[in-house]
């Protein structure tokens, strides 16, 4: 089971078997309920931080990896309920480099394309922790605040990238579509973290927004 050890039954329906433990909140959760509770916090994500409208115009662009192809699925179930959104799909490209670069260009491209539409890239929790250690370890690349993507210097490009499922555990689309983490030093590490501190990603989350809570109005990257 993932997550830890789960008991038979889902904590929310109490009928269907638990497949997965969430830490953070205690529960145990089935396939179904796990599904429709990370699409709700999409949505939750897109209406706390404005970033869409009932008829927006949207270019979704696709890292390469199966987790943020899985993302991007979870969206456009979330975007099928409004019939007045556009929504207009582009792979990323592979740039070669490491995993951070590549989620680098995918942003660098979704801001650069956009041309009026509202440029979306599915990254997960793990990805925001991700670019946080890296912004303050000194690789600047990019940093998550508030639900959209600010770009470092390196991308060439200025704006703002909206995350619509910026909050969702990297684990959980891994169960929900048996699909396989990238590997990565920081994404392991941030695993390794979890296992010896259960909870610890949603705790490092609390604190990156306390950290950057008072930078909010001021520009990232000078």
């Amino acid at each position: 089971m993932s997550g830890g050890r789960t008991p038979d039954r889902c904590s929310r329906c109490g009928a269907r078997p638990a497949v997965y433990r969430r830490v953070y909140s205690g529960e145990f959760l089935c396939l179904d309920c796990l599904r429709r509770s990370v699409l709700r916090g999409i949505k939750r994500v897109i209406s706390r931080y404005g970033l869409l409208r009932e008829d927006s115009h949207i270019l979704l662009v696709i890292p390469r990896w199966d987790v943020h192809r899985a993302a991007a699925e979870l969206f456009e179930l979330v975007e099928a309920a409004f019939p007045r959104v556009r929504l207009d799909l582009e792979d990323a490209p592979d740039v070669g480099g490491d995993y951070w670069s590549s989620l680098l260009a995918a942003a660098k491209l979704a801001a650069s394309d956009a041309g009026g539409r509202v440029p979306v890239v599915p990254l997960t929790l793990d990805d925001a922790l991700g670019f946080f250690l890296l912004f303050y370890s000194g690789r600047p690349l990019a940093l998550a605040v508030d639900g959209r993507l600010s770009l470092g210097p390196a991308a060439a490009v200025e704006g703002t990238v909206a995350l619509p499922t910026v909050e969702i555990p990297m684990a959980e689309i891994q169960v929900l579509f048996k699909v396989q983490r990238p590997e990565d030093p920081i994404l392991s590490a941030l695993d390794r973290m979890e296992a010896a501190a259960p909870g610890a990603k949603m705790n490092l989350l609390r604190t990156y927004h306390r950290l950057v809570a008072p930078r909010r109005r001021e520009p990232f990257f000078k």
